[in-house]
């Protein structure tokens, strides 16, 4: 069973020091102990902290051993699952399918699939409550692998109570003012004085406030607004991948319709080829296997340019293609009627991904 607790960070109290000396320096305990409880629960694989926003993000796993990792979110602190994705292991050809178990309800939130679609982003947020919330993330399907799953954590602040004095009008504050003054001293003398302060038959001089105009100004809002998105790294990763794995349903590119297998040899790091993009690449085209005879070659300086979607190569190439980043390499195996478009038997093709448009 896997576990991850992340515990609740005692608040600093008024008048505390943040800081003692410590071997001559400055020592920080509240950033100790955020660190060793983070640490605690999991190692992070995305490691990323954005010191303006004072959010944190952290990667934490899914075991394939084990099938489900459960989380237990502090009090007021909201948690936010940004992305999943496979790891670098893809043996398993089945579908990973991830699904959230939050508050009796549950959810299919992804679907990964190796050496199709092997990273999704998605925007599940738990919101920060009064107490602390659990919630799981399940991994089904067959011969499944590890998942990695990134998430970022902030809290929210518990709002501040309101100043007394700052909701009334004149007359409550005037009222408030006298019934904290003494009992007059009439009130001892004076048989028709019940003994409140505010008797007017105590003949006490009258109160002076109402002569002075008194201004309530609102409480100026000293918080700064949070940003909804922030434009980091990470989340502009899963934003490509995520496009991609749409536009992937679009093209069928399943076992039972397509005889074509392929694989990366290097995965690209630069924009994905999507529908309606424009791809250049360089290939080469054998005949059965890779040491076949080249039926098609382009290379050194040369590129091959086409719009997918559009009918400018076969569709079994363009199911190669889709999914593939400025700067991978790609290798697949099918039939020539397929691949080509035409003709009997097998042919091999390696493409190199050059630039996405």
């Amino acid at each position: 069973m896997q576990k991850d607790n992340l515990k609740d960070v005692e608040p600093v109290e008024d008048g505390e020091e943040f800081y003692e000396e410590e071997d001559g320096e400055e020592y920080d305990y509240a950033e100790e102990q955020c660190e060793s409880d983070v640490t605690a629960s999991t190692q992070s694989n995305y490691p990323y902290f954005d010191a303006k926003s004072k959010m944190f993000f952290m990667g934490q796993k899914i075991k394939a051993s084990e099938r489900f990792l459960e989380a237990t979110v502090p009090a007021f602190v909201t948690m936010q699952i940004t992305g999943l994705s496979l790891s670098v292991d893809n043996s398993s050809t089945s579908k990973h399918i991830v699904s959230l178990h939050y508050e009796g309800v549950s959810q299919v939130i992804a679907r990964l699939i190796p050496n199709r679609v092997e990273t999704v982003q998605v925007d599940i947020t738990i919101p920060a409550t009064a107490a602390p919330q659990t919630f799981r993330l399940l991994l089904d399907g067959e011969n499944v692998q590890d998942v990695d799953v990134v998430t970022m954590i902030y809290s929210e602040e518990p709002a501040e109570e309101e100043n007394e004095y700052e909701e009334m009008d004149e007359k409550d504050y005037n009222e408030y003012i006298l019934g904290k003054q003494e009992a007059c001293t009439g009130c001892e003398t004076n048989p028709t004085c019940s003994g409140c302060p505010n008797q007017k038959s105590c003949q006490k001089p009258q109160n002076t406030l109402k002569e002075t105009e008194i201004v309530i100004k609102p409480k100026p809002n000293t918080k700064e607004p949070k940003d909804e998105k922030k434009n980091d790294p990470i989340d502009q990763f899963f934003a490509s991948q995520s496009r991609a794995k749409a536009q992937e349903h679009k093209m069928d590119r399943s076992t039972n319709k397509t005889q074509i297998d392929y694989k990366d040899v290097i995965n690209g790091t630069g924009k994905t080829a999507m529908p309606n993009k424009t791809i250049r690449v360089k290939l080469i085209l054998r005949e059965n296997n890779e040491k076949g005879k080249i039926l098609e070659e382009v290379k050194d300086q040369q590129v091959f340019k086409f719009k997918i979607g559009r009918g400018d190569v076969s569709e079994g190439l363009e199911r190669v293609v889709l999914g593939m980043r400025e700067g991978g390499d790609r290798e697949a195996t099918g039939p020539k009627k397929e691949l080509i478009g035409d003709g009997e038997g097998k042919a091999w093709v390696k493409i190199q991904c050059v630039s996405v448009e």
